[in-house]
């Protein structure tokens, strides 16, 4: 029975780690530029290409430069490095396809409103590798900071370099790296004003994969300690990153709501429901407002349900930071274990 129940266990495993691999792949592989077409840039790289053969065909160095900080306290000009996986899977998840050159060059001198393409440029890229193989790669040399290193604005985070035609066509994606510095040098400034997490929702960013992207380059720039999160999808992908939190939401405190009783007591119900079920849950207690009667219904719920350790509450609107003091202070005056996770949304 022993050998069989680890065989299980073995398998469960087996089976986990499968499909994390299989979701991490396919993550940055949609990070790749759409069908590998090299027309995922700006339409003024092939004008340029073209016009001028001089900018197409010889060497070129783009430098990335932050030119201001973030207007916060504590930031100076510090800039926090993040987000290299992401941003460089856009041009090298995988080779580029020559068929798909030869599409790109079709359409432009046919259908395009512009009828301009650097074909000697390409013609001279695809050459580079061997003439039966049906794909290539762009010969790029690229320096940067390492993720999690600080920088000034003004310094030169990184560095691409080779042929100026193909290096123009990678300066969007180079631009592109605003987004994870920003979020990891928000969450180095975060780290530094408290010692409290706050979850990040899934709800952060245009969509799921933007998401993920966002919350690595908090928890890069917080250095490992901004793992908490709502999204269930980066906790199962990288579990050695985040950690889920047992948040409750507006529809389920309102699902109980009838009009034979007051919205305090129904509160109070869901609270108490949340805590049988989910005992790490984190309690909203704003369904009526979040200083007076959610402050009170939260207490009784805490207080009636003395093994839930890991309970704790999640404010949401109104005077955030004064609440957060207000829950902290009442949970101690109540006798509430003084580890509780407070979440904040804001």
């Amino acid at each position: 029975m022993k050998l069989l129940a680890n065989l299980d266990q073995w398998l469960r495993k087996r089976r986990l780690q499968a499909k994390r691999e299989e979701m991490i792949r396919e993550y940055y592989a949609k990070m790749f530029i759409l069908g590998g077409m090299v027309t995922s840039t700006d339409t003024y790289k092939r004008t340029m290409a073209t016009a001028f053969r001089s900018f197409a065909l010889d060497d070129a160095a783009y430098h990335l430069t932050f030119r201001r900080g973030l207007p916060e306290p504590g930031a100076g000009d510090q800039l926090i490095m993040a987000g290299h996986e992401e941003m460089l899977n856009q041009w090298f998840n995988r080779p580029l396809l020559k068929r798909d050159v030869q599409i790109a060059q079709d359409w432009a001198a046919r259908d395009a409103n512009v009828k301009a393409f650097p074909n000697e440029l390409w013609e001279r890229e695809m050459a580079k590798a061997p003439s039966l193989s049906p794909n290539f790669r762009l010969d790029v040399d690229i320096w940067g900071f390492p993720g999690g290193q600080t920088f000034l604005k003004g310094v030169p985070a990184m560095s691409f370099e080779g042929v100026g035609g193909v290096i123009t066509c990678l300066e969007p994606a180079m631009c592109r790296y605003f987004g994870p510095i920003i979020h990891a040098t928000k969450g180095r400034l975060m780290s530094l004003a408290t010692n409290a997490e706050a979850e990040f929702g899934l709800r952060a960013a245009i969509n799921e994969l933007a998401n993920i992207s966002l919350l690595r380059a908090r928890y890069v720039g917080s250095g490992g300690k901004g793992q908490l999160t709502s999204n269930d999808t980066a906790v199962f992908m990288f579990p050695d990153l985040f950690k889920d939190i047992g948040t409750i939401g507006h529809e389920g405190m309102s699902s109980n709501q009838s009009l034979n009783r007051t919205l305090a007591e129904c509160e109070l119900e869901m609270m108490n429901l949340a805590l049988d079920h989910v005992p790490d849950s984190k309690l909203l207690c704003d369904l009526v407002d979040a200083e007076t009667i959610g402050l009170i219904n939260a207490i009784k719920a805490l207080k009636s349900h003395p093994n839930a350790t890991k309970a704790g509450i999640r404010v949401d609107s109104g005077d955030i930071s004064a609440q957060c003091v207000d829950y902290h202070v009442a949970m101690r005056e109540a006798q509430i274990t003084p580890d509780r996770v407070i979440v904040f949304e804001d």
